[in-house]
């Protein structure tokens, strides 16, 4: 999906002309609508890849789940607020990205169980796709695989498979964008000797 389609920019600018005179005119339902319109929009193309990229990060679906829930709800009370946000796919994996740590970090203090849940992950489908067995096999191999890689790598490959750039990585990870280049490519080697 092209990222000039996600670039909103919601602020004190004019785009939306019902959004303006809505708020012009002191109804701050109109307003609601409309942003609960955009909102419920960019939920819709965005919740896949926000929920897949927190699954094998978390490793736990009802979690990931509540986390892209929480992502969204954000966005809706920073944007209600007139906040800018120049890139928004960014912004969302970034705050994701914040909430996964959080939660990974309530997790270790308070010693819980992460069971791994790379099953999530899906398998390809369509002409070319193997058959159920032969995709579960493939499914488990990769799951391992991926286990063998540091959260940095693991978690530079699920964006770049998503489509983000090395400075979008970087931004949303916290990362340097050498350090990006250098997890992609470590990360890739080594589920290329794992997988081979």
């Amino acid at each position: 999906m092209p990222d000039d389609i996600l670039k909103l920019q919601i602020a004190c600018r004019t785009e939306d002309a019902a959004f303006d005179s809505a708020l012009d005119a002191g109804c701050p339902a109109a307003v609601t609508e409309t942003l609960e319109g955009r909102v419920t929009e960019l939920f819709q193309r965005l919740r896949g890849s926000v929920y897949r990229y927190l699954v094998a990060v978390i490793q736990d679906p009802s979690v990931a789940e509540e986390i892209t829930q929480e992502t969204f709800l954000r966005l809706y009370c920073c944007l209600r607020e007139r906040k800018t946000i120049s890139s928004v796919r960014p912004w969302v994996f970034r705050v994701a990205h914040n909430l996964a740590l959080n939660e990974r970090t309530r997790r270790r203090f308070l010693g819980s169980d992460e069971s791994t849940a790379l099953d999530h992950i899906h398998a390809p489908s369509g002409p070319e796709a193997p058959d159920p067995e032969q995709a579960m096999l493939l499914q488990e191999r990769m799951a391992l695989a991926m286990q063998q890689l540091s959260r940095h790598q693991r978690e530079c490959l699920i964006l770049k498979v998503e489509g983000f750039r090395y400075r979008e990585i970087a931004e949303i990870l916290g990362l340097s964008v050498p350090n990006v280049a250098q997890s992609l490519r470590r990360g890739i080697k080594k589920l290329t000797r794992e997988l081979a």
